[in-house]
């Protein structure tokens, strides 16, 4: 018997969704005599609605994406019989076979899709693909954590980082493009997604990503919730599994080398005193500095926004693709404005969650070049910082902290324009992000071939 592809799809009731709270927030905001009532019965069912409609707001693969995992919580049933069952933890078994989607790009037949996802020089828009990525992470998260009873709700999945989003060969609109994600790892309450994005013409590999998802309860979410486990069926699943296995062994070790650790926070703050050491003509006497030189402070770029509904994902949170693209498109205009060239994304080192956003909310973020390099090859390095900033409470909350990693082809524009200014930090905090800065960009001294 053939697999059904199931998925789980989070329900509650509206009375207590991130979105009926939020709207009744914003309508307590927008006047001071409104009564400080509870949401009514009659409220619920229209807002209960809007859930189902969220997709219809994001990219066409995000919107199927969403509304196959709506669609298959009603075979989930089918799926219990399927797989072995631990009874004393009622934990199963699935192989990555089980949860793998694919996702097709028929850029060469659909003018539309071609028209929606390119950008203005005629290429991929890599925030769309974001996008995407987030969605087809959380659909193969949430397949496979679904327990086969449709009556019960599972975990909370929450999305704990994007561990990397690495660019392989440049995307070519002209071809079909192929995205599959899979489970590749799972420990107790954790799991990662790897997803890989092909060219169906060259059958090069475009792109690889990896995101964690962590398993909260629903009751307490402050307390973790074991998953199903995963069982590697193919020689290359095991030897990925048994690979991310050995380095989630080796982090636990890491964490525990009490003398390493502190004989690297030695040298990081001795490098960090030379660092500060290097900027003081920039601070004290920034007329006499002869090199090509600036402060990490002076390439600060910002916008902030309302969190609209239309940008929520399936619990009625905004949808953490929206932020990520948000965050992609702030800091390409970073790396634009500071180096004077069209930059090619190389990689998303780390995006970490660290509080929810939600509709309503008022949502600020600011970039900054955080490195900057022009040998081996041109490389800068753009941190993006996202924050919820209440003005009402005079506070501001980071939610999000983004990486991003740009190649710049100088050699390739006229001359007057070949020359990129390096990035000093200027304060301890700016040194210990240049430093991090620096090690993320290790493996990407690269130079495009074309521009």
């Amino acid at each position: 018997m053939d697999r059904p592809s199931t998925q789980l799809i989070i329900l509650a009731t509206a009375a207590q969704t991130p979105l009926a709270q939020t709207m009744l927030l914003l309508l307590r905001r927008t006047s001071n005599r409104l009564p400080l009532l509870p949401l009514t019965k009659e409220i619920i069912p229209c807002l209960s609605t809007f859930s189902s409609e969220a997709g219809a707001h994001h990219s066409p693969v995000t919107e199927y994406l969403w509304a196959k995992r709506t669609e298959a919580k009603a075979n989930e049933n089918l799926e219990r019989d399927l797989f072995p069952i631990d009874e004393a933890t009622n934990l199963l078994t699935k192989p990555p076979s089980a949860t793998r989607t694919t996702v097709k790009y028929k850029f060469s037949q659909d003018n539309t899709l071609k028209d929606i996802y390119r950008n203005p020089w005629g290429f991929v828009r890599h925030g769309l693909l974001l996008e995407d990525l987030d969605a087809l992470a959380g659909n193969t998260a949430a397949m496979h954590c679904s327990d086969g009873d449709d009556s019960t709700e599972g975990p909370m999945l929450v999305t704990a980082s994007v561990d990397n989003v690495k660019m392989q060969n440049r995307l070519d609109m002209d071809n079909n493009l192929t995205l599959v994600g899979s489970v590749a790892w799972v420990g107790n309450s954790s799991m990662l997604i790897q997803m890989v994005l092909s060219d169906d013409t060259t059958k090069k590999t475009l792109m690889k990503a990896g995101f964690t998802f962590v398993a909260r309860d629903r009751v307490d979410p402050s307390k973790s919730a074991k998953i199903n486990r995963l069982a590697p069926e193919t020689s290359e699943e095991m030897a990925t599994y048994d690979a991310l296995q050995a380095l989630n062994d080796e982090r636990k070790v890491r964490r525990k080398d009490v003398v390493a650790r502190d004989e690297a926070v030695k040298i990081t703050n001795q490098t960090i005193k030379d660092l500060i050491n290097q900027a003081q003509p920039l601070i004290t006497m920034p007329a006499l500095v002869t090199e090509d030189v600036m402060l990490m402070a002076q390439t600060r770029v910002e916008n902030s926004l309302i969190c609209q509904p239309q940008q929520r994902n399936m619990a009625d949170r905004i949808f953490g693709g929206f932020l990520m693209r948000r965050a992609f498109e702030l800091a390409f205009s970073a790396c634009y404005l500071h180096g004077g060239s069209r930059p090619h994304f190389l990689e998303l080192e780390r995006v970490e969650f660290i509080t929810p956003v939600d509709i309503g909310d008022l949502l600020r973020l600011v970039a900054h070049v955080t490195f900057a390099e022009m040998e081996p090859s041109t490389i800068v390095h753009v941190e993006v910082v996202a924050s919820v900033v209440n003005p009402e409470e005079r506070e501001a909350t980071t939610s999000n902290l983004f990486n991003f990693t740009f190649a710049l082809n100088l050699h390739l524009e006229p001359k007057h324009n070949q020359t990129m200014k390096r990035v000093m930090p200027g304060t301890e905090s700016e040194a210990r992000r240049y430093l991090i800065a620096k090690e993320y960009v290790g493996d990407n001294f690269v130079v495009l071939e074309e521009k």
